[in-house]
């Protein structure tokens, strides 16, 4: 076993800790504030347009940009519910949940307008893990 600080870490979890924690951050600032919130990625709002479109009409005029503000707002939440480390178990859970159910609603709803198109769900599950391995880190840490 190799040497521990006060984390509670060896070297390389705490190298893996530090990592995790700034990808997961940037992965909902940048998604949050750059592409929905200031909206410069209009893909956003086109698959938001879709997804809602396809739930309550085609008629969604001035709903979806709205609405993927607010989706953005949410996620600038979810970063900063993420970095307080409060509650952590249920952040993570919660992260999970919300972007695995939002990739299969994408998949089957709006499969054109995704970045990687079929590859965005293997990019879901990947931050997915990326989220379950830092909370396992979390744990170490408390203990």
């Amino acid at each position: 076993m190799g040497a521990r600080d006060s984390t509670g870490l060896s070297r390389g979890r705490q190298i893996a800790w530090a990592l995790s924690t700034t990808f997961i951050a940037v992965v909902w600032g940048v998604n949050g504030l750059w592409c929905k919130v200031l909206g410069q990625v209009p893909r956003h709002e086109a698959i938001v347009g879709r997804v809602v479109g396809r739930v309550v009409g085609d008629d969604v005029g001035a709903v979806a940009p709205v609405l993927t503000v607010l989706i953005g707002f949410s996620e600038l939440f979810m970063l900063a519910w993420f970095m307080s480390g409060r509650f952590a178990r249920l952040c993570a859970a919660s992260q999970v949940a919300i972007v695995m159910t939002m990739n299969v609603i994408e998949q089957l709803v709006a499969p054109d307008l995704l970045l990687f198109g079929p590859w965005n769900f293997v990019n879901a599950v990947a931050f997915s893990a990326v989220v379950v391995v830092r909370q396992h880190l979390h744990n170490e840490r408390s203990r």
